[in-house]
């Protein structure tokens, strides 16, 4: 079945409603779909809707709720990603790959190497678009919170507060990552650096706040790539 993101509140009691017209020409034009047909439309919040599209117009799409479910496709894990601000391009892909992956959440950070240092409210609306189609096709059920850009030292201090598993990828480390111990599934935070790599304060600064240096390999990796590979390694 054909899979739709519409925000909760789009949901009327047993209802599902949109006027949207990207909606509405999706299923008009490029499904052509008729009355009766079922599709999954998901909120962000975990849950699968099964609906059955009950009218179809110019001006609305109204679907019938006949199952609700949570999604099947969820990680166990709670992924934190700390990524360093990237090109835009390179972010972009970067954000859309770790969605696909199952990342929970996304802090930019501003490390000291970022050629970028900031994210436009343009840029902003751009990025959350990426990440809820990379959901919508991926078939997650829950959408990644992109948090605010934040300062070095704020995303340090934010990991520390955190439960779980910390690190932070770094070339020169001679450890590998650890998975968590008996069987858990912890939470881990994740910290990857920008396209000049972090500086031996950063790394000294996050090991002092307990953020462990980790490889993520024999090779150096791009920026871009070595977020997904972090990502990849504890899903």
């Amino acid at each position: 079945m054909h899979r739709f993101y519409l925000a909760k509140d789009h949901f009327f009691g047993n209802y599902i409603m949109s006027n949207e017209k990207e909606i509405i020409s999706q299923l008009s034009r490029v499904l052509r779909a008729k009355e009766g047909e079922r599709f999954i439309v998901f909120c962000g919040d975990g849950l699968e809707y099964v609906c059955q599209l009950t009218e179809l117009s110019k001006i609305q799409a109204k679907f019938l709720i006949i199952d609700e479910r949570p999604g099947e496709r969820e990680p166990a894990r709670f992924i934190t990603l700390y990524p360093s601000l990237l090109k835009s391009d390179k972010f972009e892909w970067l954000l859309q790959k770790v969605t696909e992956l199952g990342v929970s959440r996304i802090v930019p950070v501003v490390s000291s190497r970022c050629v970028v240092k900031e994210i436009s409210p343009v840029k902003l609306k751009r990025y959350q678009e990426i990440i809820r189609e990379a959901v919508e096709q991926c078939g997650g059920a829950r959408i990644p919170e992109l948090e605010p850009v934040a300062s070095w030292r704020k995303a340090l201090s934010i990991a520390s507060a955190e439960a779980g598993e910390k690190y932070i990828a770094w070339e020169n480390s001679q450890e590998s990552e650890a998975i968590a111990a008996d069987g858990k599934v912890l939470p881990v935070n994740l910290f990857v650096g920008p396209e000049g790599g972090y500086s031996e304060e950063e790394i000294e600064q996050a090991k002092y706040k307990g953020i462990v240096p980790v490889s993520l390999g024999k090779r150096i990796l791009r920026a871009e790539t070595a977020g997904i590979v972090a990502v990849a390694k504890f899903v």
